[in-house]
Order: C-alpha cells, then sequence, then structure tokens
C-alpha cells in the first residue's frame, strides 16, 4: 500500500481515515481480488465505496478505427449490467452499499482524476486485470495509477482462483516498513487500527545498509573497522527510534532490523 508524499506528523490515536474507496474493474476475476479487501475496510471505516469501470474508446487505439455506435451502446450497457451485478453481490453477500461509475477515456489518467474530482481516501486496485498474469509485479495501469494518483493506494496480488467469497477476510501479519521519515510514519495510524481489528501479527521493519566505500584497491582493515563501527552505531539509531514507537503505537508490535 503506498501513501501520498506529502509530509505528516503522527501521534498515539491519531486514527488515519478512510472514508471514501474507490475499486477500478475491468470485467476479469483478477480484478475482482480487491473485492474481499473493499469489504473488510469499509466495515473497518464505516466508508463509502464506490466501483468504477473505464472503457477506453476505439479511437485511442493505435489503428483508430471508426466507432460503430450501436455496438459501443451495447459495449457500455455490457460493462454497466456487470458492475450492476458486482454491487448486488456486495450488497447480498456482505451488506456493502457501493455506488457504480462508468467512465470513458484512458484507464488510469480516467481513474486518478475521478479520485480527485471525488475526495476518494483509498484507491484498491488489482495487481493485475483483464490481460492476465504476467513476469511484472504490476500491471501498466496499476503502475500509472501508483505513480499519478497522489492518494493512498492498496495494490491486491492477483491471482486465478475463480469467483471468492466477499466476506471473511482476516490479515494475519502486517509488515510496516520505517526509515525513520514523517513520511514514512504516515502508515503508522492505519496499520495500527487493522492490526487492532483483526488482532494481526504487527511487525515493524527497518534496514540497516552497509555503507559503500569506493575504492580503486581492496578495503584495507581500517576501511572495514570503519564500516562495522558505522553499521553498529547505525543499528543502535533504529533500535532506539523503533523503540520510542512503543510509546506511540495502541498495539503491541514486534521489531524486524
Amino acid at each position: 500500500m503506498s501513501y501520498p508524499t506529502s509530509e505528516c506528523s503522527w501521534k498515539k490515536g491519531d486514527g488515519r481515515m478512510f472514508t471514501h474507496l474507490l475499486a477500478p474493474l475491468d470485467g476479469s476475476i483478477t480484478a475482482e481480488c480487491t473485492l474481499p479487501h473493499l469489504v473488510a475496510l469499509a466495515r473497518l471505516y464505516q466508508a463509502r465505496a464506490t466501483l468504477v469501470r473505464v472503457l477506453e474508446c476505439p479511437e485511442t487505439a493505435l489503428d483508430k478505427q471508426p466507432i460503430d455506435p450501436l455496438q459501443w451502446h451495447l459495449y457500455k450497457a455490457e460493462a454497466k449490467a456487470y458492475l450492476d451485478d458486482v454491487a448486488q453481490r456486495l450488497r447480498t453477500e456482505a451488506d456493502i452499499e457501493a455506488e457504480t461509475v462508468l467512465l470513458e477515456g484512458q484507464a488510469a489518467q480516467s481513474i486518478c482524476d475521478f479520485a480527485h474530482s471525488n475526495d476518494v481516501a483509498l484507491i484498491i486496485i488489482s495487481s493485475h486485470g483483464q490481460s492476465g498474469l504476467s513476469r511484472w509485479n504490476v500491471s501498466s495501469v496499476a503502475h500509472k495509477i501508483v505513480q499519478r494518483a497522489h492518494r493512498s493506494v492498496m495494490i491486491v496480488r492477483a491471482y486465478n482462483a475463480g469467483e471468492q467469497a466477499l466476506t471473511g477476510l482476516r490479515y494475519a501479519r502486517l509488515l510496516v516498513p520505517l526509515d525513520g521519515s514523517q513520511r514514512a510514519e504516515c502508515v503508522l495510524s492505519m496499520a495500527d487500527t487493522l492490526a487492532r481489528a483483526h488482532e494481526a501479527q504487527l511487525l515493524l521493519g527497518h534496514v540497516v545498509v552497509k555503507p559503500e566505500m569506493p575504492r580503486q584497491l581492496p578495503l584495507n582493515a581500517d576501511d572495514k573497522e570503519l564500516i562495522e563501527h558505522i553499521v553498529v552505531r547505525n543499528r543502535e539509531a533504529a533500535t532506539q527510534y523503533m523503540e520510542l514507537l512503543r510509546d506511540r503505537l495502541m498495539y503491541p508490535f514486534e521489531l524486524r532490523l
């Protein structure tokens, strides 16, 4: 999950609330992997939920074939019916009232524009959609949304499991990477709230990196001793920083250095 990169401060009990959740869908089962997460978070935050599907106009394709008005009308009707069906499933199986929105244009840009103009707090998107799973970690659409949305984004790893239950999802283990900055700490309120709600194991992690010492010749004993000294000092500082967080979090956590 990523967060906007603006500076933020956080303190104990200062819960970040997601009041409006947006789940982009493209009609594929892989894209629907987000739905159990949408349900879990909508219930936790009592949030408004919106399902969106973007129809890319044929005129934006490379071959720029003219649009058949009748075919386009049928395409839109099918897309709307699909969104309505998903919304009905959410209503029936999870008691979640989701709005449906049908957009036209480039997928990533249309989703980002909608998020900006409708005060979306969190975009929940599958790593892959209609194009299927690939060797890339995320699809091009998901990557563009993370880069352009300037909103919190949750990426759900896509998998081919068929239609799945919408309820019953629980987060068993949460890992929060921290680097000591206020920006990284923006995620703590959400992690704290989510861990308490799901009784999950909460892990706070920090990576102590060995400093680089560019040399034309192999490092001598003094260089190696200096590197080791810096690593030890950085590890001590990281441990002190992480321990200070115990007074700021409402939920117990484990450290991983």
